[in-house]
């Protein structure tokens, strides 16, 4: 589970990303992204309930000023949750901080090779997501969907290696995810109810 808090709830602000992945030792699965223009005291609680629902084992958040302020967050969200019986037994998720200071082209591009080469892939309809990852390029402002979604599952040594047969060069770093977002649906469409069953890192 990775959050990427906006500044606020306003309409100035980005979105907050919330997302949910499953890595395996050659493939990566989107699960779920839950991302919106929400305070605090809403995403909080709706990744709480997102991690619930999955059986996830981590939130994911980034070492910068507001990691903090997320941790207690969610701290206090799955506290309020436990007290009205929400949280299936379920003890409250690690947290795993990320370095926040790499250039987000930078940070993104294990994750957009693997794109390139079909090794991520999006279990359901993610239009928001998936229109951030065709239109963003360095320069623009922070891609809050796409931060989270390509954040990278804390639960193996090297969650997104990179590719064992070189990719092609994309122009920059979100064109190898552009390319499979074209192609994913038509190449991966049948295996969706298949992958419905994965539960979430």
């Amino acid at each position: 589970m990775a959050i990427d808090p906006s500044g606020g709830a306003g309409s100035a602000n980005d979105d907050t990303g919330i997302a949910a992945g499953k890595d395996t030792s050659s493939e990566y699965y989107l699960l779920a992204d839950k991302s919106g223009r929400h305070g605090a005291n809403v995403w909080g609680r709706e990744a709480c309930l997102l991690a619930i629902e999955l059986g996830a084992d981590a939130f994911v958040v980034e070492t910068n000023f507001v990691g903090d302020m997320t941790r207690q967050v969610l701290v206090q969200a799955w506290q309020e949750l436990e007290r009205q019986g929400l949280t299936k037994g379920m003890v409250m998720l690690r947290t795993v901080a990320v370095n926040a200071k790499q250039g987000k082209r930078l940070r993104a591009e294990p994750i957009s090779q693997l794109y390139e080469i079909a090794k991520v892939h999006h279990v359901g309809e993610f239009p928001e997501l998936e229109r951030q990852m065709v239109t963003w390029l360095p320069g623009m402002d922070s891609p809050d969907r796409m931060d989270a979604a390509s954040t990278p599952s804390p639960s193996s040594p090297n969650p997104l290696p990179r590719p064992s047969a070189p990719p092609r060069t994309p122009t920059d770093g979100s064109q190898g995810a552009a390319e499979h977002v074209d192609r994913h649906h038509r190449a991966n469409g049948p295996r969706l109810a298949e992958l419905e069953d994965k539960r979430a890192d």
